[in-house]
Order: C-alpha cells, then structure tokens, then sequence
C-alpha cells in the first residue's frame, strides 16, 4: 500500500509540476505581448527578451545573437546638397 500512495504522490507531483510550467508560459506570453502593444523601449535591453526577428530594418541588417541594439547619431548632412530656404521664399503671393 505505501508503494501505490508514493507512486499517487510522484504523478500528482508530475501533473502540478506540469500545471505550473504551462501556466507560467501564458502569464510569460501575454506580458510580452502588452509589452509589445505598449512600445515598452526596455524590451531592447531586457536579457529576458530574444529578438529573432527584424521587420522593419535596412539591407544588410544582421541579427547578432546577446548584442545590444544602440541608436546611432544620425549623419551631418552635406552642405552640397542643403538649401536653405528662407521664410520669404516660401510664402505665397
């Protein structure tokens, strides 16, 4: 008999153990994804999260694995291809 109530014991274990895990997963999911809907800008830092896939990037975009992504300061524009424009020119007669 104390044989059959360990063996009960192990498999309820089991199914709990496994009950917890799946309920862990969702509440996991369905953070992220209102993290998500809410533009949060700490999932670019957040060691919990892994970006696997990029939507909106430039050619020649790679995904480098426990890399930071870091914006860069955009270039000076030439002054060869700058105008500039004055109030008065813009202004309709």
């Amino acid at each position: 008999m104390a044989a059959e109530d360990v063996g009960w014991l192990l498999a309820a274990i089991v199914l709990l153990g496994n009950a917890a895990a799946v309920i862990w997963f969702l509440r996991r999911r369905s953070a992220l994804a209102a993290r998500i809907d809410a533009c949060d800008p700490g999932l670019l830092n957040d060691p919990g999260v892994r970006i696997e896939t990029i939507t909106d990037a430039p050619d020649g975009s790679m995904i480098l694995p426990h890399r930071v992504a870091v914006p860069l300061p955009a270039p000076a524009l030439d002054p060869r291809y700058t105008k500039v424009v004055d109030a008065a020119d813009t202004a309709e007669p």
